[in-house]
């Protein structure tokens, strides 16, 4: 990959990220970790996975779903935390110049 298109890149990371931050962590978490990981996850395992296997589907327990969206809020505060990393680095990375290496923080 050349430095133009890195740069790119990196820019619209940086603006697409900005917005996520603008709404902030709970907002995150809610959207991208309960609602589109938690929910995808709860209707595989509940509706794909017996369908593909031939098995019954049934309504998923309260468990499943307990299960499934504590495991959703987790991964996205695991996400927003990744995400809030590469932000930083690639901020750094603009400020001193995509040559030089960032400073260990």
């Amino acid at each position: 990959m050349n430095e133009t298109s890195a740069n790119d890149k990196s820019a619209k990371f940086c603006r697409r990220w900005q917005k996520h931050r603008q709404r902030g962590v709970f907002y995150f978490v809610l959207v991208w970790g309960l609602l589109a990981w938690g929910i995808t996850m709860l209707a595989l395992v509940n509706i794909v996975l017996p369908w593909f296997t031939g098995q019954d589907m049934a309504m998923p327990a309260f468990t499943d779903i307990v299960i499934y969206a504590f495991a959703g809020l987790l991964w996205g505060l695991y996400m927003w935390h990744m995400m809030e990393k590469r932000y930083a680095k690639e901020l750094a990375q603009t400020q001193f110049g995509r040559d030089t290496q960032t400073p260990d923080a």
